[in-house]
């Protein structure tokens, strides 16, 4: 049976009634300026900052203008883990200026990486997380560009913006990413903002809101970040409500409603009813918030917190159909099996199982991630039952490898390595004979070669 046909029945066999279940789970998302923390007034703030933290209750929090090491612990003891003590903090890079941080729940998320991105004011954070139940990945940008609206200013935002840009452009199609903070931006028609929704290269951005013209104006009250105060006090802007510089744009897979979509008319602006343009958010009476609610945003920050709702939707398949040729095939187990012996996987087989490490080995129980030799005596099909495996990740060896993919199919295009680069030829499958693959299928095994010890990430796109 040839690639196509072998796809057009995996599709088949999933799509009917076999056995498939659904697993998704909803997070809140927020984004939040925390005006130099800790400070010297941090002792003062943690309440009030716990009094907003325990109202939105986020799953992921992301902050900016976080100022060292020693405050992301405070902020994570005497903040998050009083509004809950499942929270964990990432990976913090202390780079030039302030930096960004990310507090996560970790019964929900596996933090993977920090990545800083250069610029020549702040670095932007790459924060990657794998969400737990359905092993998808997400990608979150936390950004504090330049801020004032002097022609320079606005120039420098660009160019920081483009530096973003060349990281998101060489994304696989349908990545999931978001981009969050303070953008400093006034208004639709500034370039740096151009840039970021710029469709003519792959890694554009996505804004749920369309408003044109300038941001710093009534008409766009509801939309309004900064500030939240009429009084200048402990280092922060005033000036009250009226600037749109916090938000969360999206790529277009996310908006897409495939494995990690926003959910619509989820995004609120916390604390802002729109009826506080040019005043305090505490002045009585506040229609979003309560006045303690309210009063904690005022003393918390010179910025409001910001936050989505996200899901994360896999078909929780718990059988896949692997369609096998008459003779000898190139099996792998796409799932974690209750009993992993390769005569319950497959106990039509005529044949031993066959690993390969740089040689043949007869084995009786298989493995997750690797391919293994098998015959069998006439066209037919092998049900595997299990769960879903929660990683990308297959360690290889220099040399020729047989590995195999795991519940999604992967194209080779996507694939990545640690140490990088490491590939040194095509990908090749077995049907009566070898032929180079473009995508690896779940069920299937496959040759590669690399040149090094490593890691092959797959990094599915479906």
């Amino acid at each position: 049976m040839n690639l196509r046909k072998t796809k057009l029945l995996i599709w088949f066999l999933l799509s009917s009634a076999l056995s498939i279940s659904y697993s998704q789970n909803e997070y809140v998302i927020a984004s939040y300026n925390l005006l130099n923390y800790p400070g010297n007034t941090s002792a003062v703030r943690n309440p009030y900052f716990r009094t907003v933290i325990e109202n939105i209750q986020p799953d992921v929090l992301v902050v900016q203008e976080m100022l060292s090491q020693a405050g992301v612990n405070e902020f994570l003891i005497n903040v998050m883990n009083v509004a809950s003590s499942d929270f964990t903090a990432g990976t913090f890079l202390d780079g030039p200026d302030t930096d960004n941080a990310i507090f996560y729940k970790a019964s929900s998320f596996t933090f993977l990486a920090n990545n800083p991105i250069q610029t020549d004011l702040r670095n932007i954070s790459e924060f990657v997380l794998r969400e737990n139940s359905t092993g998808d990945t997400l990608r979150i940008f936390s950004l504090h560009l330049k801020a004032g609206n002097a022609a320079s200013e606005q120039q420098q935002r660009l160019s920081e913006v483009t530096t973003l840009r060349n990281v998101t452009d060489n994304f696989p199609q349908n990545s999931n990413f978001i981009v969050c903070g303070d953008f400093n931006i006034y208004g639709s028609s500034e370039a740096c903002y151009q840039k970021l929704l710029n469709q003519t290269t792959p890694g554009y951005f996505e804004d749920i809101f369309n408003l044109s013209g300038s941001w710093n104006n009534s008409a766009y009250s509801q939309y309004h970040t900064q500030s939240p105060r009429v009084r200048q006090f402990g280092g922060g802007a005033n000036g009250g409500m009226d600037d749109r510089f916090d938000m969360i744009l999206f790529s277009k897979a996310v908006l897409d409603s495939e494995k990690i979509y926003y959910l619509p008319n989820s995004f609120i602006n916390y604390g802002n009813d729109g009826n506080h343009y040019n005043d305090s958010i505490n002045k009585p009476p506040n229609a979003a918030v309560s006045q303690q609610i309210a009063d904690a945003i005022h003393y918390s920050s010179d910025h409001i917190p910001i936050f989505a709702k996200f899901r994360f939707e896999q078909s929780g398949i718990n059988q896949i159909a692997v369609d096998l040729i008459d003779g000898w095939n190139i099996i792998s187990i796409p799932m974690l099996a209750t009993d992993m012996t390769g005569t319950i996987l497959f106990p039509t087989a005529i044949s031993p199982f066959y690993s390969f490490s740089t040689g043949y080995l007869q084995v009786s129980v298989l493995e997750n991630g690797k391919g293994y030799w098998a015959k069998f005596s006439g066209s037919q099909n092998a049900t595997i039952t299990g769960t879903f495996i929660n990683t990308n990740e297959i360690s290889v060896n220099q040399g020729w490898n047989l590995i195999g993919p795991f519940s999604t199919e992967v194209p080779v295009v996507s694939i990545t390595t640690v140490p990088p680069n490491i590939i040194s030829s095509s990908f090749y499958g077995y049907d009566n004979g070898y032929n180079i693959v473009d995508a690896l299928l779940p069920g299937k095994g496959y040759w590669i070669k690399v040149s090094a010890t490593g890691v092959l990430q797959l990094n599915s796109t479906r």
